[in-house]
């Protein structure tokens, strides 16, 4: 596909490939600090650079610690602008050239990259605005009631991506 892309284009592909070493145990999850920059590549709403068909990259900090199983499902919360139409998208930790350990008292030089999991939704609020009508007291007051994003977004963890492995692989003949 990548070779079918390079032809129609003209150009060289850039591909990080998800792979199962950027997926943490829960050991390993835990030695992560409850706020850590995440990056999510997608398309919210629909938008990505169609010249170049590029996905647009957010980003954000984890709203819930990543080796925590929000309300006992495996789930995650990010603190980013999830938008419809990023649903799909992979969040990340990606820090480069250095991070700072758990207790925040050591710098780590180096790069990491970690696959926390993929976008499937998020809460949103809805805000009552009251349209008055004044002078007419025999007509009904209109209320319009308008769905907002409180930017935040759930994910569900990439451990879960592991359990269609051996699914997945019985499909495509490994």
């Amino acid at each position: 596909m990548i070779e079918q892309i390079k032809r129609k284009l003209g150009k060289d592909v850039f591909v990080i490939p998800l792979t199962e070493d950027l997926i943490l145990d829960n050991e390993r999850l835990e030695s992560l600090t409850a706020v850590e920059n995440v990056l999510m590549y997608g398309y919210p709403i629909g938008l990505y650079d169609e010249r170049n068909v590029l996905p647009l990259i957010r980003s954000g900090v984890t709203a819930s610690h990543p080796a925590i199983d929000f309300n006992g499902e495996k789930i995650g919360i990010v603190d980013m602008a999830c938008f419809p139409g990023s649903s799909g998208s992979p969040i990340l930790i990606v820090n480069e050239g250095s991070y700072t350990d758990k207790k925040k008292n050591a710098v780590v030089i180096g790069s990491r990259v970690v696959f926390l999991g993929i976008l499937f939704g998020g809460p949103i609020y809805n805000s009552e605005g009251k349209i008055v009508v004044k002078d007419i007291p025999t007509r009904q007051e209109v209320v319009s009631i308008t769905p907002q994003m409180i930017n935040l977004g759930y994910y569900i963890k990439s451990e879960v991506i592991l359990d269609f492995k051996e699914k997945i692989g019985g499909i495509i003949g490994e």
